[in-house]
């Protein structure tokens, strides 16, 4: 028999949970479900950090091309 043998400890019944392993298996369940609501948070903050940096591209995109557009217009009024 190994280490982790099932046979171990000798038969049990199907149904028999002990206590600590109910308790142990809620905790699981419980931690799963922080570590899921944290997660959604977490893809929220996200999800909304993203839309602020495009429209912030967006905004930086257009000063841009405004900035090209009037070195355009004072390179063509140098050339008159």
């Amino acid at each position: 028999m190994g280490l982790f043998s099932a046979h171990r400890r000798g038969f049990r019944p199907a149904g028999f949970r002990s206590p600590i392993r109910i308790h142990s298996e809620l905790s699981l369940v419980a931690t799963a479900r922080h570590v899921a609501l944290a997660a959604s948070r977490a893809a929220r903050g996200l999800g909304s950090g993203a839309t602020a940096a495009t429209n912030d591209a967006r905004v930086v995109g257009v000063l841009l091309l405004m900035a090209a557009a009037a070195l355009a217009f004072e390179m063509a009024q140098s050339f008159h």
